[in-house]
């Protein structure tokens, strides 16, 4: 128990330290707030003994009595005027904290390596840290410790005027912890009923009434008759849904009636008790019974409050443990900023690397060993899951806890300045996704320096120059509609030769090339193939394809099976062995005449 509260402290401390640094003022102003908020239950309490107190005693009672009305009023209203400016200074800072702390996830993503992002510890934590942003949880815990904090200083306050009657301060106590009890089960069944509602019953109701209005599906549920079958599940669902919903209002209902009952016995107890005092006793006048009786009622509302407070802060910070906690995981850049810059390539090698993706028991890569040299194409081939995108990742760095070494002129790629790593390097990937940027900031990568000659240069070697000059914006033209009502969609395979094209405007010195030709037709696809050979000259050209077609341009050729290289050797090498290349080939030979050309 120590444990937990020591944790919940330091989330707390960590929490304010954070809201401090994107705003140093905020927690200045929820102080504020807090003091407002304890001065009018104090003020309440003396204007009504102070009201009775002259109406028994002045003999300008009605004057004096409007008098400290009319005081009372005042500090009301300055009160709710001041507070109301700082509940609106509050919510305008929320704003720009909410904004920053966006912005720390953000940033917590894109600093991550790849390699982190695809494990699951990784996946989960930044879903659940996502949930601090739903409706202002990174406030609430804040708001609730100020709020305790203000009922705590009002119920010691009222334990002092009871300082003389133990036993009122006791039954005050006992009545709010019966009602809390009351309140917390009727809140945890609840609970359980509405999670096995959204967990069973809301997911089936939600995804049939999404079929019902997704014009995608409407062909199969007319074609296949299907809308009777809809229509009789979404009445079953429906009505589950109702009677699930009905036994929600009804729990909550029996919830107000308990506590509503609890606290009529408690005011009965306390009007009895005060009343008994006044008329049978005589040690109360009619100002004592009423500050009294304010008194109580203010003690048991503020200790109802702060009991409910810590609840609703422990329920709080589970957003905020997943908020740290997913900022204190591990970004797993290695060599950001290493001294080591990239080298002239003379060859890559894979030595004994062996590789399996997070999560997963099965290695996609087994003990390859192969050299990669400039001026020569690589084209890797082999059956789906063969790994061949592995060896690009590795490559690309996405993944860095491999077996073995990737070396560079025998110099491990580890050691070498991850930035200056990738500079060196351009790719076009299997599944394309680019930014909403126009044409010149997409081939270009947004670079300060960017020359144009060179941007529709790369547009013309892959055969997009045309299309572009069509456009009123040419290279300015933005792409996707997005945020740009006018902007260009392109096709599968004109998005793929414009990634091409963004490769080869970076001249780097590797060339990696995932599936090049798969979204291209024969044509365009011949072209983009005479344009990976005409640029392969001082650098390592490296590409993977199921469409082996691509053997024209390959000085070498790789074949993987279950992760291992099973051959490499020219095409007519592999040919001639008569083995799993020569399958492959055979395959589709009819698309490619005959196989020696």
């Amino acid at each position: 128990m120590l444990k937990k509260y020591k944790e919940d402290f330091s989330l707390i401390a960590k929490s304010i330290k954070l809201f401090a640094n994107f705003d140093k003022t905020i927690i200045l102003y929820y102080v504020f707030k807090m003091l407002l908020s304890i001065i009018v239950p104090f003020c309440s309490t003396y204007y009504y003994k102070i009201a009775a107190e002259i109406l028994l005693n002045n003999s300008n009672k009605i004057i004096d009595v409007m008098l400290v009305t009319l005081i009372y009023l005042m500090i009301l209203l300055f009160n709710s005027i001041i507070n109301q400016v700082i509940l609106n200074i509050i919510n305008k800072k929320k704003i720009s904290v909410n904004h920053k702390i966006n912005t720390l996830l953000n940033e917590k993503n894109i600093n991550s390596t790849y390699e982190n992002l695809v494990t699951q510890e990784f996946i989960e934590k930044r879903e659940l840290a996502k949930n601090i942003l739903k409706n202002n949880k990174a406030f609430e815990h804040i708001e609730y410790l100020f709020n305790f904090i203000s009922n705590m200083f009002v119920v010691f306050g009222m334990i002092y005027i009871f300082k003389d009657m133990p036993f009122i301060v006791l039954i005050i106590l006992i009545s709010v912890l019966i009602s809390t009890l009351i309140t917390s089960y009727f809140t945890k069944k609840n609970n359980y009923q509405m999670d096995e509602f959204e967990s069973i019953q809301s997911p089936k109701t939600s995804y049939l009434r999404s079929i019902a209005n997704d014009f995608k599906y409407a062909k199969e549920i007319r074609f296949f008759d299907m809308s009777k079958g809809i229509k009789t599940k979404l009445y079953r669902y429906t009505k589950e849904s109702c009677d699930a919903k009905r036994k929600y209002h009804f729990t909550s209902f029996i919830n107000g009636m308990s506590t509503d009952i609890t606290y009529l016995f408690y005011n009965s107890f306390i009007y009895i008790y005060f009343g008994y005092k006044l008329l049978y006793m005589k040690d109360l006048n009619i100002s004592d019974f009423v500050y009294m009786i304010i008194a109580t009622t203010t003690m048991f509302l503020n200790l109802q409050s702060m009991i409910r407070n810590v609840s609703l802060l422990s329920g709080n910070f589970i957003y905020v443990k997943d908020f740290f906690a997913f900022l204190e995981l591990n970004s797993g850049m290695i060599n950001v900023d290493s001294n080591k810059k990239m080298p002239k390539i003379e060859e890559i090698s894979f030595v004994n690397v062996s590789f399996k993706y997070p999560n997963t028991d099965t290695y996609a890569l087994k003990n390859i060993n192969f050299t990669f040299k400039p001026n020569n194409v690589y084209m890797i081939v082999g059956e789906n899951g063969a790994g061949k995108s592995t060896i690009f990742n590795l490559l690309l760095r996405l993944f860095d806890s491999y077996e073995g070494k990737i070396l560079i002129n025998n110099q491990d790629i580890k050691d070498i300045n991850y930035n200056d790593y990738l500079n060196n390097i351009s790719t076009v990937f299997q599944n394309i996704g680019f930014l909403s940027l126009s044409i010149r900031e997409i081939i270009s990568n947004e670079s300060e320096k960017i020359n144009d000659d060179e941007v529709l240069d790369c547009l013309k070697k892959v055969g997009l120059i045309d299309k572009i000059y069509e456009l009123d914006d040419g290279i300015d033209s933005q792409l996707y509609k997005i945020l740009n009502p006018n902007g260009l969609e392109l096709s599968g395979g004109e998005m793929q030769k414009l990634s091409i094209a963004r490769a080869l405007y970076k001249k780097s010195q590797v060339l990696l090339l995932d599936e090049p030709s798969s979204a291209l037709d024969v044509y365009s696809e011949k072209s983009v193939l005479e344009i990976i050979k005409n640029n392969s000259n001082n650098k390592i050209t490296i590409l993977t394809t199921h469409r082996l077609n691509s053997k024209n341009i390959s000085d070498y050729i790789i074949v993987l099976e279950k992760g291992e290289i099973i051959e490499s050797g020219s095409h007519n090498d592999l040919y001639n062995k008569k083995m799993k290349y020569y399958e492959l080939y055979n395959v589709q030979a009819n698309n490619f005449g005959d196989p020696n050309e």
